[in-house]
């Protein structure tokens, strides 16, 4: 994707997390290739955003698995419309069987729910998709503190790796954009903290955002359902 086509969300939830990363990699590289890096700062910027894109990406593809819509069983009133919800997006692809009827019927939709809930907060989400919505908006927050709890906490663990190794070895070098320089041992380890700490400060921005977005996806579905359900009812009415 060209760079000029980036965009908002491709540049916060992407583009930043894998350029921080790079960036903060960089002095653990060789000298030589921190000279070809930094040649010139044009080129250098294009690399890091490219490249950051691109790894960015990659970071993505990790965490769609562990950052689902969380929907509660139904313990509070909250959970309770929160189901009632998900309950109004499963008549909408439940088919229920010609053969049963009542008591019978209403079992098969809720064991139906039950066995299909990821796929139906799926298909609420699809409802959502590029519309200017409040859950789209902790999505894009909830993705973007992922995307830097998984680049810090990589940086953080290089980081250990090299200081450990320097502490073996009693070798070390560390480089600081052109210059070469030799650098104690607990630089590395400094590293380490401060990429350990940024990565738990980014988890809890993720769960936090996480919880926002399921509260959030709960309440746009909800309002998007009874809007289509009203204007339904109005051109039905008007015919």
């Amino acid at each position: 994707m060209p760079i000029q086509q980036l965009t908002t969300y491709d540049i916060i939830v992407d583009t930043l997390p894998g350029a921080f990363l790079l960036l903060l990699l960089v002095p653990l590289l060789p000298e030589e290739a921190v000279e070809v890096i930094s040649g010139t700062k044009i080129a250098a910027s294009v690399i890091i955003v490219g490249a950051g894109y691109i790894v960015g990406r990659l970071i993505h593809t990790v965490g769609p698995g562990f950052d689902d819509v969380d929907i509660p069983k139904k313990s509070s009133t909250d959970d309770e419309i929160a189901w009632l919800v998900v309950s109004k997006l499963a008549d909408r692809i439940f088919v229920p069987p010609e053969n049963l009827k009542g008591n019978e019927l209403e079992k098969e939709r809720l064991d139906f729910i039950e066995e299909n809930i990821d796929d139906i907060v799926k298909y609420g989400q699809s409802l959502l998709y590029s519309e200017e919505t409040l859950y789209g908006r902790y999505e894009m927050l909830s993705t973007f503190f992922r995307n830097l709890h998984y680049s810090f906490s990589l940086i953080a663990l290089l980081y250990l790796v090299w200081g450990l190794s320097s502490s073996i070895s009693g070798t070390y070098s560390i480089q600081f954009t052109e210059y070469s320089t030799a650098v104690p041992t607990k630089f590395y380890f400094l590293g380490f903290i401060l990429g350990a700490t940024i990565a738990i400060i980014c988890k809890v921005g993720w769960d936090t955002f996480i919880d926002r977005k399921s509260d959030a996806f709960v309440h746009d579905i909800h309002q998007k359902l009874d809007l289509q359900h009203s204007s339904g009812a109005k051109a039905t009415n008007s015919k």
